[in-house]
């Protein structure tokens, strides 16, 4: 969202973040079944509707994630072509510079050379912030960092290296190519939008910031409701084990599935209660309650994301502006030449005045022609 535009997050499924579809509510919705349940230890249909919701529950938060990952790796490609064309329109500007260059030497027009040149100019400074310079020989210098990406009729390139997926370690840097060990502060335009984007989560990054969360929710998820659920005893007095399982390799959030399969397998009783006690399953609805609860987790996470992306936009909209008006203001003098003009203007001028004397010959041989003809010796 980053000089790029936010986008809307999902909360896994496709629903925006807060809905009735979102995790929220769907965390929302696994508490109230363990309240109903609570209710109705003995109702088969209830713990059918536990089972099933903690069964949604995790695809929801495994979706999410992928979700996520999905949008990364398709910032990270269109991060690619930008460096494409960062590097396509600086050989172009090179070349336009040699050809504009011996154009003014040779005191011909570069008007147009130095409107098609402007533009790319225009481009590699929406897409990496670069910054033109215009030379006493016509050329433009580009550029970027500091450092020329453009000089006269000489261009260098951008390479862009690091991890292609959001898992990976490593963070994303721009080069100069063929030194790798000389990198580009890539801050602005579209480009440094999504580096921003990209980054891990520690460094700020949006996407990993929310992926991270979602391995928190189900981090918090599992533990929070397997302690509970340990305390606890079936209806037939065996202790509870865990509900919950949760993959050590990869994501948490790609790795969490329902333990229990079975509705007597659920610790509902308090120990030595009897089978239709319901206080742990009371205790468990109670979790979305607590501070530190995947609720609050992800009530955090939604607000923060919020709050970013409302600056995010309120950024992108100054900038339109700005770039609006300075494409006006660059518009409204493109390819005027003051010198030009005005030889044009004496040029136009003399050739009227040149047809109206002719007109003024052609109108005085008529009325000799009309008027005088055949009166001679008379």
């Amino acid at each position: 969202m980053v000089g790029s535009r936010a986008r809307r997050h999902d909360g896994g499924g496709g629903d925006g973040e807060p809905g009735e579809h979102g995790l929220a509510a769907r965390l929302s919705k696994f508490w109230v079944g363990w309240q109903d349940l609570a209710i109705a230890p003995d109702s088969g249909a209830a713990a059918a509707v536990v089972l099933e919701s903690a069964a949604q529950l995790s695809a929801q938060i495994a979706g999410g994630y992928r979700s996520v990952a999905t949008q990364w790796t398709d910032t990270r490609a269109s991060a690619d072509r930008a460096v494409v064309q960062v590097n396509a329109a600086a050989t172009q500007i090179a070349e336009l510079n040699a050809e504009i260059r011996n154009a003014l030497a040779a005191g011909r027009s570069a008007n147009e050379l130095i409107d098609r040149r402007d533009s790319l100019v225009q481009v590699t400074a929406r897409l990496v912030g670069a910054r033109g310079t215009l030379e006493s020989d016509g050329t433009m210098t580009v550029r970027v960092d500091g450092n020329a990406l453009v000089s006269g009729s000489e261009s260098r390139s951008l390479t862009l290296d690091g991890p292609v997926s959001m898992d990976e370690n490593g963070t994303l840097t721009v080069s100069w190519s063929g030194a790798s060990d000389f990198p580009v502060a890539v801050d602005g335009g579209e480009l440094g939008g999504m580096l921003s984007v990209l980054a891990p989560a520690d460094d700020g990054g949006t996407l990993a910031g929310i992926a991270r969360s979602y391995n928190a929710v189900a981090t918090a998820l599992a533990d929070m409701v397997n302690a509970q659920h340990r305390l606890g005893a079936t209806a037939s007095g065996q202790p509870g084990g865990d509900f919950f399982t949760v993959s050590e390799t990869g994501p948490a959030a790609l790795g969490l599935q329902v333990a229990v399969h079975d509705a007597s397998d659920l610790a509902l009783a308090a120990p030595g209660a009897g089978p239709l006690d319901a206080g742990n399953a009371n205790a468990i609805s109670e979790i979305g309650r607590r501070a530190l609860s995947p609720d609050a987790i992800w009530t955090e996470a939604v607000g923060a994301l919020a709050v970013g992306t409302a600056g995010d936009i309120q950024r992108a909209e100054l900038s339109d502006a700005a770039a609006i008006t300075a494409t006006t203001a660059q518009r409204s003098v493109a390819a005027v030449d003051g010198d030009e003009e005005t030889i044009d203007l004496l040029t136009f001028q003399s050739a009227y005045q040149a047809a109206a004397r002719v007109l003024t010959a052609i109108d005085e041989s008529l009325d000799v022609l009309i008027n005088r003809t055949g009166i001679v010796g008379r």
